[in-house]
């Protein structure tokens, strides 16, 4: 017997039963009876009378389209110094950026959906373009445009290249692997129109580690009562909290929030939706002849049966910041993160394609050695702990201001030094100079390994000059995460800080 006999949930059994019916109503042989399926169909679902509306047939067979989405949950703490129209020059042009504000108004679905440029009054709400866009610029018509949107990058400015379109999604592949579902990816294909529209695509969707909800379904569809269903409702949506405002765009979002939205979505959907919330594990982009580029995302994540599992809630949101001045051990400040990477490993290029792989830190078991002389291993190591750390050429103590775990899943590079495990592009201290432990002059195996998690740890995130944001492992001083303005400049994978 297969392990699969009657595991369909319910609305999922009705939604296929539903479909027989629809594709009945289509075959009718006599062509007299055509109009019969413009008319109202009762029929019975396993048992239940249901009522197919007038225009179903169509509307499953001939009107429907897929439709994808992706949004970036990426939250902005510093100034990110694009050159998109309209915003003004440092603060006071980045205010309107701030938080989750760019992330909003660049969600891809076959373009984007806001008005960007409306925000410009200082309003709090996001609005949502609730018209099709226009084609052309027109006299005093600068946003919600097809061509040419100021607020999008996409208007004719320097680079020569003239209006443009908006950027958006293209296709996407998603597959479940795994004979249980336990793990989904997707690779989403994506094209924007000049550097402008690549360097905000970057910032939100092209970042190892980063968070992307991905949803996709049918329009319209034919939901299990027979209703006619012209659009579909999203997490957004799901998880509204005002006329303008949803719980996903805040940093009190949390996995469990998510996975639960889009089950819930899912089922009153009848099926007709479906989503995930993933982590980006690698992605590229291809220069075209016309000055744009085609771009790409691969995400992953746990499917539903691991997502269905009670866990501790995890911010989805990556927190936030930073003080400055003497520290006290006895209150650690909140640690907000910027715009930059966590981790990146960055690949070899192949022609004028640029790809990077995910990156990390070390694998679980890895001993950190604490100030007190004791070491745990990194995956036990809490926020507060006191380890032992490296400034001019003594040790001295470090307070651990975040511990970091990221989620990887996946077959990828790995750096041996003895009994440690590490992600290749990890800085290490060797000589009185940082190398990428791959680069490093010290023995060493390059090799590919499954890895589960990485882990990082923050250390003296708060402090600007009284720190080196280190720590040690088998007596190698490895780089943590930190305002090292050294490391920050030479190695991408460092996360950078702002004083408020």
């Amino acid at each position: 017997m297969s392990i699969f006999k009657d595991t369909f949930r319910p609305y999922v059994r009705d939604q296929l039963a539903l479909r027989e019916e629809l594709v009945d109503i289509g075959n009718t042989p006599d062509q007299g009876e055509r109009s019969e399926r413009r008319k109202l169909k009762e029929v019975k679902i396993r048992g239940k009378d249901v009522t197919i509306k007038p225009g179903a047939f169509y509307s499953y067979t001939t009107n429907r389209q897929c439709v994808i989405r992706m949004t970036s949950l990426v939250d902005y703490v510093s100034d990110v110094g694009l050159e998109i129209g309209g915003y003004g020059e440092g603060d006071k042009g980045f205010k309107r950026l701030k938080g989750s504000t760019l992330s909003q108004n660049f969600i891809l679905q076959g373009g984007v959906l806001s008005d960007f440029a409306r925000n410009f009054n200082g309003e709090k709400s996001v609005k949502r373009a609730t018209t099709p866009r226009q084609s052309f610029p027109k006299p005093g018509l600068r946003t919600n445009l097809g061509y040419g949107d100021l607020a999008l990058g996409a208007d004719a400015t320097v680079d020569g290249f003239g209006i443009v379109p908006m950027p958006g999604i293209t296709d996407a592949t998603i597959r479940t692997k795994s004979a249980y579902g336990s793990l989904r990816e997707a690779k989403i294909n994506f094209e924007c129109h000049n550097r402008r529209q690549l360097e905000v695509l970057e910032m939100l969707y092209m970042r190892p580690g980063y968070m992307v909800v991905i949803e996709w379904g049918w329009v319209p569809h034919i939901n299990n009562k027979g209703e006619i269903i012209s659009h579909l409702k999203l997490v957004e949506d799901q998880l509204k909290t005002g006329e303008n405002e949803s719980l996903l765009y805040t940093n009190k979002i949390d996995q469990p929030t998510v996975f639960n939205a889009i089950n819930k979505l899912k089922e009153d959907q009848s099926g007709n939706y479906d989503g995930f919330l993933g982590y980006i594990k690698n992605f590229g982009f291809k220069a075209r002849e016309d000055g744009g580029y085609s771009c790409f995302s691969e995400l992953v994540t746990v499917g539903e049966v691991i997502g269905s599992l009670k866990g501790p809630s995890m911010s989805v949101f990556q927190p936030g910041v930073v003080g400055n001045g003497a520290f006290d051990y006895g209150e650690l400040p909140d640690i907000k993160i910027s715009s930059d990477p966590l981790s990146i490993y960055r690949g070899q290029p192949s022609d004028t394609t640029v790809n990077y792989a995910q990156g990390g830190c070390f694998k679980a078991n890895t001993p950190i050695e604490m100030f007190d002389g004791t070491k745990k291993n990194i995956e036990d190591v809490k926020k507060g702990d006191i380890i032992k750390s490296y400034k001019n050429g003594k040790y001295v103590p470090g307070i651990v201001t975040e511990h970091l775990v990221h989620p990887i899943n996946d077959v990828i590079p790995v750096a041996i030094l003895g009994k440690i495990i590490g992600s290749v592009d990890h800085p290490i201290f060797i000589n009185n100079e940082w190398y990428e432990i791959s680069q490093s002059p010290i023995n060493k195996e390059i090799t590919h390994m499954f890895i589960d998690n990485w882990y990082n740890l923050e250390v003296d995130g708060h402090l600007i000059q009284d720190s080196e944001h280190n720590y040690i492992t088998e007596g190698y001083i490895m780089s943590g995460l930190g305002d090292n303005e050294v490391l920050n400049n030479t190695f991408l994978r460092q996360k950078s800080f702002i004083i408020e």
